[in-house]
Order: C-alpha cells, then sequence, then structure tokens
C-alpha cells in the first residue's frame, strides 16, 4: 500500500467532495487525525523574537505532511515565556490550510501532476 500524505489526502477529499460545504466537514475529519498523530512526527520551536514576546514555531515531518504542508510556517506569537504548546495550539491554524487545500482541489487547483 502506497504512504499518502495528509497533503495528498487532502487533495483526494477535495476531488472527491461533492459541495463547497462537503469539503469542510471533510477538512475537518482530517485535522482531527492530525491533531492525534504521533508526536514524533512533529516539533515545536520557542524562539526569542523582541523584548517580551516569543515565536512558537510547528514543523511537521515532510514525509508524512508532504512537501507544501512541511514547508508553511505555523507560529503563534506570545508573550508568556512559560507557557506549553503541543500541536493542538495550532488547530485552527492547520484546520484553515487543511481547508484551503480540500477547496482548492474541489476547485480544481490541483492537477495529476502535483500529486
Amino acid at each position: 500500500m502506497e504512504n499518502r500524505t495528509y497533503e495528498q489526502r487532502a487533495i483526494e477529499l477535495g476531488k472527491n467532495a461533492s459541495t463547497r460545504n462537503e469539503c469542510y466537514v471533510l477538512a475537518q475529519s482530517l485535522v482531527g487525525e492530525i491533531m492525534n498523530t504521533d508526536d514524533r512526527l512533529w516539533s515545536i520551536n520557542r524562539n526569542w523574537e523582541t523584548y517580551g514576546t516569543w515565536r512558537i514555531t510547528l514543523w511537521m515531518n515532510e514525509y508524512e505532511f508532504g512537501r507544501n504542508f512541511a514547508a508553511h510556517k505555523f507560529s503563534i506569537i506570545t508573550h508568556d515565556e512559560d507557557a506549553k504548546f503541543s500541536i493542538k495550539s495550532f488547530e485552527e491554524d492547520i484546520n484553515d490550510y487543511v481547508s484551503e487545500i480540500v477547496t482548492d482541489a474541489f476547485d480544481g487547483e490541483y492537477d495529476e501532476e502535483e500529486e
């Protein structure tokens, strides 16, 4: 069985959706799976930005998530240097990104060569 990245799966969901509303439901389902992925497939870095400000960045494994997904910068700015973050901290941004991929595929933005 071929390993399908989350990005490929999102494109496939969009191509197979029958309505735009279905795209959002399918995207949310895929995001639910992503939120439960093994924490070895992603990492979170904390970098000091400026006085009292930290940038928290989520990095995703390219093999599991896909090249574009892994290159996408999911970041949070915080002033709480002791705050703890997990992949769930980025759920809204990931949902937006996955929804965009699914709806773009629904609209015909991806051709067979890009998969």
